[in-house]
This record gives C-alpha cells, sequence and structure tokens, in this order.
C-alpha cells in the first residue's frame, strides 16, 4: 500500500478552494468503499481538476491496485472519446457535473466525484503498472507513459535526498494536478500525513493568495513562467514566509533566479531547480539551498540513488568538463515505458530504469550540470548548431519584457515576439547577427499578440506557424 491513511487519525488530508476539507479518516472511509466496488487492476480515466475529489481519487486508486490515468477534465470531447475507443476503460472518474456528458451507469460518489461503469472491459495489464500519465502538454494524445508502482514508491526515497524532513507542511498547487510536478509535490503531503491544498486559480488572482494564507499555505513548487507572474505581483515584498519553493519545467532567467535565491537566503527558506520528466517522475537533477547562489543557470547534481552520464551523438561517455552531451538518467524512478494502443498496457519494462532524455547539457569543474538545449530544438544555419532555447533565453533577456519563441527548420530561424514595433524587429535582427554570426536572411521576426502556452507554463510551440 502506497499511503497509510489510518496512520493520521483526525488530520486535515486535503483541502480545496471550493470550502471542501477532507480529512484522513475521510480517505481511510473512501478506501474501503472504491475496494468493494472496483475490481483491482481494473482501468479508471481520472479526469482531473484541482479539487479534493481529484486527488483523493489518485491516492486511493493507486493504493488499492487499481490504475488511473490521468487526463484534465477540459480534455477536448473528441480526444477523449477517441483515447476511450483506444484503451476501453473499465470506469470513469469524474466531476459530477460532468456525468451528464457520459453515457455511462453512475455507481457511485464522493467528494463532489463520481465513478461511472463502462460496461467495457479493459486490455490486461502489467502487474507492476501502476499509472498512466499523458507526454508533457498532450493531454489529448494517446501516447501515454507507463510508470510503475516502482516508480511512484521510488520517488519518496529520491525526494528525501535533497528535500529536508519537515516537522509539518501545507504544499499548495499552481498548476494541474494531473501534470507530474504538481501532483507528486503534493501526493507527499499525504505520505506523511500532512495537508495539500489545491486551487484552479494563478498566482495573479488576488484569491491565490487570500486562500493560501488562509489555509496555512507554506511551499509550493511551479514552473519559469509562473515565476514571472510572481515578479508582476512583486511576491517578494508581500512579506509570505515560505519554508521553500522550487522551480522546474524549463530555466528562468539568471536575473529572476538570483533574485529568489537571494529572498529565499534571507528569509531562512529553501529555494530549489528541479530537473525531471514524466518519464521518470521526481528529482532526476537537483539544484538547492546554498547553492543555488553559486551556480545560477545549472540544474544541479544527480539525486542519490540516481546516476547522470551524458553521451555524444555516437553514444560515447562523455568524461571531461564542459563538453556538450545528452543527459542519460539511470535510476529507480524511469518509467516502463510508453503506451498508444491498449495492446501495450500488458509489456513489461521497456527501459530497465535508463532514460535518455533528449536533452543536451555539460557539466562543470564541479560537477554542476548545464542545459544547452533540447536534441531535437537545434538548428544547423549554414551548418552551425544553433540552440533554440538558449536563442530564446538570450532574446528574453535583451528584450527586458516582450516574450518570445524560436521554432525553424535548417536554414531559417523564425523569432516570434509580442512586439510588433520595427524598433524590436531590428534589435532582434542585429542581436542574432551579432551574436550568432548569421546573415539576417536566415531570419524571420513573426510579431503575434500573445506566446501560446500549454497548461503547464511550457510555449506550445505546434501553434506557432
Amino acid at each position: 500500500m502506497l499511503f497509510d491513511f489510518a496512520k493520521y487519525p483526525g488530520k486535515d488530508a486535503i483541502i480545496d478552494d471550493t470550502g471542501l476539507v477532507v480529512k484522513y479518516d475521510d480517505l481511510v472511509d473512501f478506501q474501503s468503499e472504491i475496494k468493494k466496488i472496483v475490481p483491482e487492476r481494473s482501468l479508471v480515466f481520472l479526469l482531473s481538476r484541482n479539487v479534493a475529489g481529484s486527488m483523493a481519487g489518485y491516492c486511493v486508486f493507486v493504493s488499492t491496485n487499481v490504475v488511473p490515468a490521468m487526463f484534465g477534465a477540459d480534455t477536448h470531447k473528441d480526444m477523449m472519446a477517441d483515447l476511450t475507443d483506444t484503451y476501453q476503460p473499465d470506469y470513469f472518474w469524474l466531476p459530477e457535473d460532468m456525468a451528464d456528458d457520459f453515457p455511462y451507469e453512475k455507481v457511485y460518489s464522493r467528494f463532489n466525484y463520481c465513478l461511472l461503469k463502462t460496461g467495457m472491459k479493459s486490455y490486461p495489464m502489467h502487474k507492476e503498472l501502476g499509472l498512466l500519465l499523458t507526454t508533457s502538454g498532450s493531454t489529448g494524445s494517446p501516447k501515454l507513459v507507463r510508470l510503475s508502482y516502482k516508480n511512484i514508491d521510488g520517488f519518496e526515497e529520491i525526494i528525501l535526498n535533497y528535500c529536508d524532513d519537515y516537522e509539518y507542511n501545507r504544499h499548495t498547487s499552481t498548476m494541474p494536478i494531473y501534470h507530474n510536478y504538481d501532483l507528486l509535490g503534493l501526493s507527499r503531503m499525504l505520505y506523511h500525513g500532512w495537508a495539500c491544498l489545491l486551487t484552479s486559480k494563478n498566482f495573479l488572482n488576488p484569491d491565490f493568495w487570500t486562500f493560501f494564507t488562509e489555509n496555512g499555505g507554506d511551499s509550493f513548487g511551479s514552473v519559469p513562467f509562473n515565476y514571472d507572474l510572481l515578479e508582476r505581483i512583486k511576491f517578494r515584498e508581500k512579506g509570505i514566509k515560505l519554508l521553500y519553493s522550487s522551480c522546474g519545467g524549463g530555466s528562468l532567467t539568471p536575473e529572476v533566479h538570483n533574485k529568489y535565491a537571494t529572498w529565499h537566503k534571507e528569509n531562512g527558506s529553501t529555494f530549489m531547480i528541479i530537473y525531471g520528466a514524466t518519464e521518470a517522475p521526481g528529482g532526476l537533477l537537483v539544484l538547492y539551498g546554498d547553492d543555488t547562489l553559486k551556480k545560477p543557470g545549472s540544474i544541479g547534481k544527480p539525486v542519490p540513488p540516481g546516476e547522470v552520464t551524458l553521451e555524444d551523438d555516437d553514444g560515447n561517455i562523455i568524461t571531461q568538463p564542459n563538453v556538450p552531451g545528452e543527459i542519460v538518467y539511470t535510476g529507480p524512478i524511469v518509467c516502463m515505458g510508453y503506451a498508444q494502443c491498449g495492446d501495450d498496457l500488458i509489456k513489461d519494462d521497456e527501459y530497465n530504469d535508463v532514460l535518455h532524455t533528449g536533452d543536451i547539457a555539460y557539466f562543470d569543474e564541479e560537477g554542476f550540470y548545464f542545459i544547452v538545449g533540447r536534441k531535437a530544438r537545434f538548428l544547423k544555419l549554414l551548418g552551425e548548431r544553433v540552440s533554440l532555447d538558449e536563442t530564446e533565453q538570450l532574446l528574453t533577456g535583451e528584450l527586458n519584457g516582450a516574450e518570445v519563441a524560436c521554432k525553424g527548420v535548417d536554414d531559417k530561424l523564425a523569432v516570434y515576439v509580442t512586439d510588433d514595433s520595427e524598433e524590436t524587429k531590428q534589435k532582434i535582427i542585429m542581436f542574432l547577427i551579432s551574436r550568432l554570426k548569421i546573415s539576417p536572411t536566415l531570419v524571420a521576426v513573426e510579431p503575434v499578440d500573445s506566446i501560446p502556452r500549454l497548461a503547464t507554463g511550457k510555449i506550445d510551440y505546434s501553434k506557432l506557424v
């Protein structure tokens, strides 16, 4: 059993911004009822909102040998129909107000969520398969990450090696909880008998901070885009006390990184940069404490028992500092592989604890790693290798506020920017000519009203055309 709710009688477990408070006693009852209703090794499509019913469903299902596949409750109905046809789930666990949208029998309700029995028979599943998550940003894709019980349990071992063992902690959601980063940060509270706070509101909404403070929030993990929002509301001047905050899912600008590393140090709290992946849910590499001040821009060092190597294009291990190569991670949280159809659910572990991340990085003389970009996010401009991610970061720092996104094909770099002035266009072109030593004919500057983003805050490059 991954969660032992009975150890914490009378304590708050989950609080959401609808006013619902779920005690650990409630989770004990819920777990007992699910065991009676849902047969082991059933597949449940969990349509997630940032509310107590969603989090309670996840924790209880994985603890009762039931396999949840997690999707956003706002997944388009046509995509959900395709996913249903592909995987044939036995049940849906979804918000009560969505029940009438599905032609299935309601068999149980709790926490403003309900269980629908589909009458389908799910595909056979591997005995170690414990959870299915969407690949990053693709809530409607049939491609799912297959996570084992060892992966889910291994996360706790990993996080204890870089996160202080606090006596008490109330962690607050900042992203959709079907995203593994927030899901596991929040579920960690329920491992320890603490409380998780769930809200769909973002940092710009004053109601987020009312909910956070009134319910004793003391930590959150988020993504670079949301740290930019924190700067917009002057968060560091609000006098809010934290145990810690963390950033994953991309790189902060050096300026923002330094501001938060310094602020946490001055306030006796902890700042963490966490490098992870849906395919290995946890901190593969982490930068924290005083190292966040000493090594801005770094993703830190591997977290035991995980190990990291860098490989060049020929698969050779890089042993010298400051030489870029692909991050290859070995450890207990690496997923079993992917599923793209129902027959894939029975597959054995195809990765054997080894994940080729697709991220290009180097390590310095002290063993700290620095991301250069994605293996698939490079262009060759007149034979020269150019990192689109690094180019974005450089331009963001140069433009003082305008948002930037880069994509393209070889010999053509497209820069999308939320500023349509001729001055900004020329500034971009001249900067790239100077920095990348390329001809202006290789650059196209495209003004846009806004940079499209996924629910995780990452840029949705597929919508930039």
